[in-house]
């Protein structure tokens, strides 16, 4: 079994996106992070019992993945918002004083 040390910047990665990574990864691994200046140090000793061949590699993937999904999660909030709010409503946002839903939508022509 072999302990790891990835190096990243500090400023790169949310705490936020770390701690989601670092969560789906606890089956694997036990991964401690900490930081020293501007460095973010994650030290990662594998679980026994687990190859930990792509231990790093994998890390790294789901960081990158993770950081996405939390800055779409951002971007898209408040159309998803009017998404769910339009669900809900009986009056539709797209056009005005037209009851229930438009030709085609529900399947009414």
């Amino acid at each position: 079994m072999t302990t790891h040390e990835v190096r990243l910047g500090a400023s790169f990665y949310p705490d936020a996106v770390v701690i989601v990574v670092i969560h789906r990864l606890s089956h694997r691994a036990g991964i401690a992070p900490r930081r020293e200046g501007d460095e973010l140090i994650l030290t990662i000793v594998p679980r026994t019992g687990h190859n930990d061949d792509d231990l790093v590699p994998d890390l790294l993937q789901l960081l990158s993945d993770e950081a996405l999904r939390q800055k779409l999660d951002a971007k898209t909030t408040g159309i998803r918002a009017l998404i769910m709010a339009q669900l809900f409503s009986d009056v539709t946002l797209t056009r005005p004083g037209l009851d229930g839903d438009p030709p085609g939508f529900s399947g009414s022509m």
